[in-house]
């Protein structure tokens, strides 16, 4: 399963890494005040369980012959959990902002380097908040809700309890919760005593391989699958996606292009910034985190990246969106190709994405330019984000690109010459997914170790140019300068 925050997908893959079958849905996300995001729970779990019947029934596979079943999941939301199991107020989202008082309580009451000492978080305030934030939001606006609360649970964890009756998380997702210690893999003490949280309302926490429990017989009658399936802890959906792309050791970069734009760096131990505003690099701030891959940790960051391209096509891009359809074809590569027109130059317009702005546009400039700036402009970020990683010990040798933006062969190649390393992009739209049937497979021994899970085999590959990486270093140092600037004084 690949959980998300606006839809699911389940894939039913053979040993070999093959998709024997597979179905996607999309459930409604609901603002009942502004600035608030809220999934309804049982509407959620539902589509959820019908989508892995539909994926069963396509693959023409038993459900005897089904061995194990994974969950990739987005991470920040949370939902409270009775006694009895039952959801207590709706999900609250991760893309949620309305823990501003939240955030003013902690940042004026708490040891902040402490607490990224143990949890990896930087907190700034931010529209994004972590589950620890939102939890306390249920307490203080909430207090009959959090009265009754037994469990915390994120979307996947949700899921996991709804399949197997127990309640777990493993390290990537309750990593993001700002109430886990990423050094000694466990809850913290010291942080349930600053948020004042009890550890007890946290799920059990397992290894992303580890089973978690088995199917139950209400479960197997919603799903379509047997009693008794084994179901791993599973992991935070890019996290699924670094492990089935191949980053799996110290020294890789995993950029992840979609309506986001996330970066993972590997790491063999905690990597921390002792630099304070680069922890506050892109929308999200730059986390220390776990990886669904043992023995390892992530340096990453986050932001709504990929949006901006599509706010163009959507305003400037009728013309593409017609073609496209004509074509049958995507509107995005009509607009890469446009973007291939404009050659960059150190007088190029630069897009600094977390701010919206666009520096240096002329009249002489042309669309395919402020195009290419996009690229662009998301490349200079993920650069920033590798650029801060290495100072933390870590040799960063090689980058995996993953999502829609690797589709593309300019923004590939973009990428390479911007952090002038080769870029690999595997020929699998699917990552998070395979991701979790891997952790599946590593749970039910299906595979022994990391080394022996079926590896992607088609690769697109795009290295670096020295003259192309000669200007996009020019403009990239012009690109920190307007990015510093502007953080410090908001732009008109």
């Amino acid at each position: 399963m690949d959980i998300g925050g606006s839809g699911c997908k389940a894939i039913v893959f053979d040993a070999g890494g093959k998709t024997r079958g597979s179905a996607q849905r999309e459930y409604s996300r609901n603002t009942p005040t502004p600035g608030w995001v809220e999934l309804d729970t049982t509407q959620w779990w539902l589509t959820v369980a019908d989508t892995i019947r539909q994926a069963v029934r396509a693959s023409n596979i038993s459900p005897e012959q089904i061995n194990s079943l994974g969950v990739s999941t987005e991470t920040d939301g949370v939902v409270p959990i009775s006694d009895n199991g039952e959801p207590l107020r709706p999900y609250i989202h991760w893309s949620d902002a309305r823990c501003y008082p939240q955030y003013d309580w902690i940042l004026n009451n708490a040891d902040i380097e402490r607490i990224y000492r143990i949890t990896g978080i930087p907190l700034h305030k931010s529209w994004w908040s972590p589950p620890g934030l939102k939890m306390l939001w249920i307490r203080e606006n909430e207090p009959n809700v959090f009265a009754k609360t037994k469990k915390f649970l994120q979307i996947g964890s949700y899921v996991t309890y709804k399949l197997t009756g127990e309640y777990v998380n493993d390290y990537s997702v309750a990593a993001r919760t700002m109430l886990f210690d990423i050094q000694k893999l466990d809850w913290s003490e010291d942080m349930a005593t600053i948020l004042d949280m009890p550890l007890s309302t946290q799920p059990t926490i397992r290894k992303s391989a580890e089973i978690a429990g088995t199917m139950t017989d209400d479960a197997a009658e919603l799903t379509g699958l047997r009693a008794g399936t084994k179901v791993v802890a599973g992991g935070g959906d890019t996290e699924c996606s670094g492990l089935s792309a191949g980053l799996t050791s110290e020294g890789q970069a995993l950029v992840s292009i979609g309506t986001s734009l996330m970066v993972l760096v590997a790491s063999a131990k905690p990597p921390f910034l002792s630099d304070k505003r680069s922890r506050q690099l892109s929308g999200t701030g730059v986390f220390s985190s776990c990886h669904v891959v043992d023995g390892l940790w992530l340096l990453e960051a986050g932001s709504m990246a990929g949006a901006r391209l599509a706010w163009f096509k959507k305003e400037f891009g009728h013309l593409e969106d017609q073609g496209a359809s004509n074509l049958g074809i995507s509107a995005y590569d009509l607009l890469g190709v446009e973007a291939k027109s404009s050659t960059p130059g150190l007088n190029s317009p630069i897009f600094v994405l977390s701010h919206d702005t666009i520096f240096n546009l002329t009249i002489e400039h042309k669309r395919a330019d402020m195009i290419r700036s996009i690229l662009e402009g998301v490349a200079f970020e993920a650069q920033q984000i590798i650029e801060a990683s290495e100072t933390t010990g870590t040799q960063v040798k090689s980058v995996i690109m993953v999502g829609g933006g690797s589709k593309s062969d300019i923004w590939r190649q973009i990428v390479a010459d911007v952090t002038n390393r080769p870029v690999r992009s595997p020929d699998q739209s699917e990552t998070a997914a395979l991701g979790a049937g891997i952790l599946a497979g590593l749970g039910a021994q299906v595979f022994e170790g990391v080394e022996e899970v079926p590896q992607i085999s088609a690769y697109s590959e795009n290295k670096p140019r020295p003259d192309a990486h000669e200007i996009y270093g020019a403009l990239y140092r012009k690109f920190k300068t307007l990015y510093e600037s502007s953080r410090t004084q908001p732009v008109a």
